[in-house]
């Protein structure tokens, strides 16, 4: 909404650069052709990251009612559309305004007002909400390969076994292994070590658009690309044109971590 209202300037309020037409600044706007191949594909991590929330589909299979693939499909749609109308304004109406010489946190261009700082308080609020939606999920996985180090299977001959395919059973599977085997100890040791680990990223890096390239060339490429597409041809040996889509993923992640993750660090 504060990029759509400084970009048609309804009032002095809403000025992102006095007078001058925008782009501001003299910028060069070209929303269709204007940047190279490389431009794109460096930007293209941070793509891949606003749309990684496969992790969470555990916690959220959790929550919803009745649940059925039939739903499972619907919340996850109307997650992604919601995802990509907001995603899509934002970076539409912020590079109308600034073109070419947007910075990677678009906030930083725009006056200090109270209508600015405000919007940077909602910011914030956006970030203490969602941090917990991701340490949820790092957590579950830390402890699960430390159990994996040690050499102990969640679904052993005394473990929860799945009687069906269905997201419930998934959901009570992850569920009853978390609360019978994981120690307080090893949750609290966890928690920490993610927070302490965030926090120290928070006060060393300046750069937040080369941390979200570098997050999305690795672990949202893993998550989106390379797990999916592994996990398929494991659990589906037998020769079928899903399988070969899931094969196709596969190379393709194995192929974008290397070459984002090297153009990231490419000025």
């Amino acid at each position: 909404v504060l990029m759509v209202l400084f970009f048609f300037r309804p009032g002095e309020l809403f000025e992102p650069c006095g007078q001058d037409p925008i782009p501001c600044e003299g910028a060069k706007f070209a929303p269709v052709g204007g940047a190279s191949a490389v431009t794109l594909i460096k930007a293209f991590p941070v793509f891949i990251f606003g749309f990684t929330c496969q992790q969470n589909v555990f916690s959220v299979c959790n929550e919803v009612r009745n649940t059925t693939r039939r739903r499972m499909d619907l919340v996850i749609v109307t997650a992604y559309s919601l995802a990509f109308i907001c995603f899509a304004g934002a970076a539409f109406f912020g590079y109308a305004t600034y073109g070419d010489k947007v910075d990677s946190n678009v906030l930083k261009h725009y006056p200090q007002n109270n209508v600015v700082h405000a919007t940077r308080l909602l910011y914030c609020f956006v970030a203490i909400f969602s941090f917990p939606l991701q340490i949820h999920p790092a957590r579950l996985s830390l402890l699960a390969l430390v159990d994996f180090a040690r050499g102990f299977r969640c679904c052993g001959a005394s473990g929860p076994r799945l009687e069906n395919n269905s997201a419930d059973s998934v959901a009570f599977v992850q569920g009853e292994a978390w609360s019978a085997r994981r120690s307080g100890a090893a949750f609290v040791a966890a928690t920490l070590a993610l927070l302490g680990f965030s926090f120290l990223i928070s006060l060393i890096v300046t750069d937040l658009g080369k941390i979200l390239g570098v997050v999305g060339a690795t672990g949202s490429t893993t998550v989106s690309y390379i797990l999916p597409g592994l996990v398929y041809s494991q659990a589906h040996p037998e020769s079928s044109l899903e399988r070969k889509f899931a094969l196709c993923q596969l190379a393709l992640g194995c192929v974008i971590m290397p070459v984002c993750l090297t153009l990231v660090f490419i000025r």
